[in-house]
């Protein structure tokens, strides 16, 4: 019998080893029936049955095994299985506590970590194979993981892009650190690794998508190109729709992002954002009537929402509608929601009295420099051919915005009380036009005050020094220490303080002067017989939208006779118009100013200013330069409803748009005017 068995055991062996496992078990089970406490057996028979995947019965023999034996290959045998059934806990209490395990059972171990999301511990496991040489592919890959779980992101990269070298086209790992880099704001080595994506797999969506994403913050035409693309695969995707409509939205293509818009709405129709920024569009595109229509839909669909109720009294209002409109705005004037256009409705209608408070409120209510909007500008038009952002100079700027952003002391603003013998310093806390319009105020101040101080921007400083010799004038670079001030008030902010009436405002000419030897100095640059007329066409438009032109709208004033045109356009940021400038008999006198004291001066040596509603517009006022100011059709509130003539300034000529956006119409009526 003793024989008979052994030759059994053996023939059960060598079938199991020639891999007839199905044969096998069935000389096991008799053996096992004749000797059921067979260790050897029971050990063979629970092998058998973790290759048949039979894993409850390995792990019943296993166990029964190492009771008698506590052999440590036995508890290994048992963590493989527990393994296999996914009870990673029980992988975990055996392993962890194992010195004996082999490399294989120390990435078992590891990988159970993963498993039950204790990604510190994997990672110290894996860091021990990364000394032994042992790590493959697919451990870097963990490692990888377990450290983006746990958002170590540099050290997440760092272990991607040694995996990368093992397999260079995995879409999903090289997907992956592009998202790394996306998260770190590296776009350009984001769209790299997107890029790569799609050299692998060509239609990948999603990585395409996000390289129209990345192209949204530093070029969104590009990044319409791309989602156009995807448009045409993916024509009723929401997530590219929506995005589609917002580029289309930021690069001012009004019409595009209209129909998209109205697509949104139809497929998606349960959504009001969509109806929020289709009107906006239709705002936009001067089409007024068709926003009204669409904003009183939303609010039959969504009820009275605030924004939906914003929008329309904002529209009602461009549509001349002011007396409904202004019904809705006192309705909402306590909800912050409705705080900017309330008040600068109110200001427009010369309303000031029944806003003073809102308004003062609203001006003091956080830092003057927005860190983040100057950095974005920074962002969009600092970029090199390849539209990628040059990391050194971005940190210069962003440091430099951080350490010359003159921060008011809230404790310390000035609300009305007496100010006799105090000291006041007045800050620009606000554009440079602000500052120049109502530094018309300093004399009043000064007579309320012990001492007054100046704060303004760094291109404003010599002009200010020169025009107030008597105050110290600080620039908005200098660090104003607490102590040298008792209040502070922001220019923009004295007509609150000065209580001053919109509807008798005091005009003034010639409140700002320029030195006589500079105008001088200047002249030769503007030397000629002929009538000299100069131009400004652009502010920044991300912030001026409705105040800017393009270089050719000016065309019409090219022919005049007699005349020579002088560019005062200093900012580059209209390559168009830029390029425009060498067809056009206009002379460039950029490369003459360095700040607003040589605008000033050369100024001072033409006969007329043409100009966009900008910051030049206030100095040329101010100095009392003939100016013909161009409006948009629905103009900021400072101009009111005037249209030929404004109470601020006697030196300028209003010539405002009739039909919005039409700017050759207005162009054309100036040419009359000059030819009279």
């Amino acid at each position: 019998m003793s024989e008979e068995y052994s030759n059994l055991v053996d023939i059960a062996f060598q079938m199991h080893k020639a891999g007839k496992l199905d044969d096998a078990k069935a000389v096991y089970t008799k053996l096992l029936s004749l000797r059921p406490d067979d260790v050897n057996v029971q050990n063979l028979y629970a092998q058998l049955c973790f290759s048949l995947k039979n894993y409850d019965e390995a792990l019943k023999y296993f166990k029964l095994v190492y009771e008698k034996t506590n052999l440590n290959d036995v508890l290994i045998n048992i963590a493989k299985v527990y393994y296999s059934i996914a009870d990673y806990a029980n992988v975990i209490d055996i392993l962890s506590k194992n010195e004996k395990i082999n490399v294989e059972e120390i990435k078992l171990l590891a990988y159970a970590y993963i498993k039950t999301e204790d990604f510190n511990s994997a990672i110290d496991v894996y860091k021990k194979l990364i000394s032994s040489n042992l790590m493959t592919y697919n451990d870097y890959y963990n490692l990888f993981f377990s450290y983006k779980k746990i958002n170590d992101t540099e050290n997440a990269l760092k272990t991607a892009l040694i995996t990368e070298k093992y397999n260079p086209r995995d879409v999903g790992l090289l997907y992956n650190i592009a998202l790394l880099y996306k998260d770190m704001d590296n776009a350009e080595k984001a769209i790299e690794y997107f890029s790569k994506v799609t050299a692998i797999e060509p239609d990948n969506k999603y990585a395409i998508f996000n390289i129209a994403i990345l192209y949204q913050t530093y070029n969104q035409k590009i990044s319409a190109n791309i989602f156009e693309y995807l448009l045409k695969n993916y024509p009723d995707d929401e997530l590219i729709l929506s995005n589609i409509l917002i580029t289309y939205y930021n690069i001012a293509d009004y019409k595009n992002a209209c129909d998209i818009g109205k697509k949104l709405v139809q497929i998606y129709p349960d959504n009001i954002d969509y109806y929020l920024i289709l009107g906006e569009s239709y705002i936009s595109d001067y089409k007024y009537e068709d926003a009204e229509v669409l904003y009183k839909q939303a609010m039959e669909k969504f009820g009275r929402n605030e924004s939906l109720i914003l929008e329309y009294s904002y529209v009602i209002n461009l549509l001349g509608r002011r007396e409904e409109a202004e019904k809705i705005y006192i309705e909402y004037k306590d909800n912050p929601l409705f705080t900017d256009d309330y008040m600068f409705f109110m200001l427009k209608e010369k309303k000031f009295n029944e806003i003073k408070e809102t308004f003062f409120k609203h001006i003091y209510t956080s830092d003057i420099i927005k860190d983040n909007k100057l950095i974005k500008v920074f962002y969009k038009y600092n970029l090199d051919k390849k539209y990628a952002i040059s990391e050194k100079a971005f940190i210069e700027n962003k440091n430099k915005v951080k350490n010359t952003s003159f921060k008011f002391i809230k404790e310390k603003v000035w609300k009305n009380e007496d100010i006799k013998g105090k000291k006041l310093l007045v800050y620009s806390g606000e554009g440079v036009g602000d500052l120049l319009m109502f530094s018309r105020y300093i004399d009043e101040v000064k007579k309320m005050a012990g001492e007054v101080m100046l704060a303004v921007n760094n291109s404003c400083l010599d002009l200010f020094k020169y025009n107030f010799p008597d105050l110290k004038v600080f620039s908005l670079n200098d660090k104003i220490p607490e102590s040298e001030y008792d209040y502070c008030a922001s220019f923009f902010g004295l007509i609150y303080n000065l209580n001053i009436d919109l509807n008798n405002i005091n005009t003034t000419d010639n409140y700002l002067k320029v030195d006589d030897k500079l105008v001088q100095e200047k002249a030769s640059l503007v030397k000629t017989n002929k009538k000299k007329i100069g131009i400004y066409w652009q502010g920044n438009p991300t912030l001026l939208s409705n105040r800017s032109m393009k270089l050719h709208n000016f065309e019409e004033l090219f022919k005049l006779e007699n005349t020579q045109i002088y560019s005062f356009q200093i900012s580059k940021i209209d390559s168009e118009s830029e390029n425009e400038k060498k067809k056009y008999p206009i002379i460039d006198l950029a490369p003459y100013i360095k700040n607003y004291t040589d605008t000033a001066a050369l100024l001072k040596n033409i006969d007329l200013l043409v100009t966009i509603d900008t910051s030049i517009a206030h100095l040329a006022g101010a100095l009392g330069i003939k100016t013909f100011l161009l409006l948009p059709y629905s103009p900021e509130w400072r101009w009111f409803y005037d249209n030929n003539t404004t109470p601020w300034y006697n030196s300028v000529k209003i010539f405002k748009q009739v039909i919005p956006n039409d700017w050759y119409e207005v162009i054309n009526r100036v040419k009359n005017e000059c030819t009279l």
